[in-house]
């Protein structure tokens, strides 16, 4: 079974910078005008390791993909964090779950829209390595979704894209939930982006989910 804990607008670790919801790009705010506080990796799996699993944890691969919320969070805020700290917060989770049973761990790195998504995924390659010397009988895999993006990038008709990072397909006020406040293109499979954040299309989705399966079967 595939069971997800992840919530949107978490950013890696509440201990550094508490993900909000509310008031960023449009999206309401709680009746009182407050935003909405969610739960980042650090307490999404805070909250796990501490509830009944019932399947075998060596035989469930534990996903994460984080770093978007933090980078344009910490943006947002003009925190001027560097991507390295918070990817260290993310080794901190991967050890939280090995110490849980945890034998197989897929991280996705972040693509390199940013100095700080770079300094994030940077930094997330040189922690891999230190962790399987520290941890040989565990499986850590990183998916390369720079790689997937830069081949679309540069080749997007190879994909069927006709777009890529300088168009969205969703513009406008693309998050309240409102009618009337975006604008949506009638060709989305042909943008690889869907909004002014940096979503991913369906179809860009569709894609790193092929490329992910592939990593998966050869893996792990």
């Amino acid at each position: 079974p595939l069971t997800s804990y992840s919530v949107g607008g978490a950013t890696t670790s509440d201990a550094i910078l508490q993900g909000w919801l509310g008031g960023k790009f449009g999206e309401p705010l709680r009746a009182d005008g407050s935003t909405i506080k969610v739960p980042g990796l650090d307490t999404q799996i805070a909250n796990y390791v501490t509830c009944d699993e019932p399947t075998d944890k060596t035989n469930i691969l534990y996903t994460m993909w984080v770093g978007g919320n933090d980078d344009s969070d910490n943006a947002m805020l003009g925190l001027g964090r560097k991507g390295d700290e918070f990817a260290d917060a993310q080794m901190v989770q991967w050890e939280t779950l090995v110490r849980a049973g945890a034998k197989n761990i897929l991280a996705v790195v972040p693509p390199p829209m940013t100095l700080f998504a770079i300094e994030y995924g940077t930094k997330m390659h040189v922690n891999a390595a230190a962790f399987r010397l520290k941890h040989w009988s565990v499986k850590l895999g990183l998916f390369e979704t720079p790689i997937v993006m830069g081949a679309i990038v540069a080749t997007p008709k190879l994909f069927g894209f006709k777009y890529t990072t300088n168009e969205r397909c969703c513009t406008g006020n693309c998050f309240s939930g409102f009618a009337g406040n975006a604008t949506v293109c009638s060709n989305p499979d042909e943008y690889a982006l869907w909004d002014v954040v940096g979503h991913p299309s369906a179809h860009t989705h569709q894609i790193l989910g092929d490329e992910a399966t592939k990593l998966i079967k050869w893996f792990f």
